[in-house]
């Protein structure tokens, strides 16, 4: 395999679709995650420690797009991966571990611009209906 072949595959279609599946299964057991944990911790504040807050978002929250992308890329065989990587299990496990990454790397700066940008512009149109 050419090592320029292997480069260019990872700036198709197909990879950046995987990254977005991974950046939007993450947001999604994310969610889900927060939404349970807040709602047990009425039933049980003595149980609740803060350590569990710090370990969600230290440790969990920036493995899971690797991991995700490790267990699609292992267990998907019939996505379009990139061509060189196409070939094994081994070759998918490290695409997917290598788009999980892409992922995590992009998702807190996609957060970022959509909470700098998007906030300005529906406040200035809830003020423009409100007058």
């Amino acid at each position: 395999m050419d090592p320029s072949q292997a480069f260019t595959g990872l700036f198709t279609l197909p990879f950046i679709i995987l990254v977005l599946i991974i950046g939007l299964t993450v947001s999604v057991f994310r969610w889900c995650v927060e939404t349970f944990a807040q709602n047990i911790a009425k039933y049980f504040p003595d149980k609740y420690e803060p350590w569990w807050k710090w370990f969600w978002r230290e440790a969990v929250l920036p493995a899971a797009p690797i991991i995700t992308g490790g267990l699609i890329g292992w267990f998907i065989d019939q996505y379009p991966y990139p061509d060189p990587f196409n070939v094994s299990d081994w070759a998918r496990l490290f695409i997917g571990v290598i788009a999980g990454l892409v992922a995590s790397f992009c998702y807190p700066r996609i957060v970022y611009y959509l909470r700098k940008f998007g906030n300005g512009k529906i406040e200035e149109k809830v003020e423009n209906k409100v007058e």
